[in-house]
């Protein structure tokens, strides 16, 4: 049973990132993003946090979460 909604991103034909939504009451939770690192500081992740912020509007989400791997400090830093 799936319980995320999985999305990939492409710029052209070519996918460069991807992740997960799930709705939890009035909170939008997204885990796994990840972008192609050839595609790092092109805007690829704040497209898809934009895309994130879009979709808890529309589903009426007044919060969103997330899951980090805290050694992850990039990722951390970003968020």
């Amino acid at each position: 049973m799936i319980k995320n909604n999985v999305f990939l991103v492409y710029c052209g034909r070519k996918p460069v990132a991807t992740f997960q939504t799930r709705k939890k009451g009035a909170c939008l939770h997204f885990e796994k993003l990840g972008t192609l690192p050839s595609e790092s500081n092109h805007g690829v992740g704040s497209f898809c946090m934009e895309s994130i912020e879009d979709m808890a509007r529309n589903l009426k989400c007044g919060k969103v979460t997330m899951e980090v791997y805290e050694p992850s400090r990039h990722a951390i830093a970003f968020y």
